[in-house]
């Protein structure tokens, strides 16, 4: 008995760990929603990477991100030739929206 509180905290700590790797795990809606956004942007995907670093966006004080929220790295090509890196993350409590974070042309 004397062991339970310290069982039972470290069962609340593994769940919330398995929570959160369950919802910030890639779903196939996100890359659907990203093909859309490329789409409607005339951008042909090159790459795609996970971001999975929330802090880098946070820390540039203009955008504030869920826990839980997956974020996305797209390398891709315009129409007219340039290059671009594009920052987006999705919220697993919003998976329709697409929040576009940063947006860069790489190269021309």
């Amino acid at each position: 008995m004397k062991y339970l509180p310290a069982i039972v905290v470290a069962a609340l700590f593994l769940g919330v760990l398995y929570l959160r790797w369950g919802t910030s795990r890639p779903r196939l809606s996100d890359f659907d929603a990203i093909e859309t956004y490329a789409t409607a942007k005339g951008l042909r995907i090159n790459r795609i990477r996970e971001g999975g670093n929330h802090w880098r966006y946070w820390l540039r004080g203009h955008v504030l991100l869920s826990n839980v929220a997956r974020t996305y790295v797209i390398y891709g090509t315009t129409l007219d030739g340039k290059r671009q890196e594009i920052h987006v993350a999705v919220n697993p409590m919003s998976p329709d929206v697409l929040k576009v974070l940063q947006e860069e042309v790489i190269a021309e």
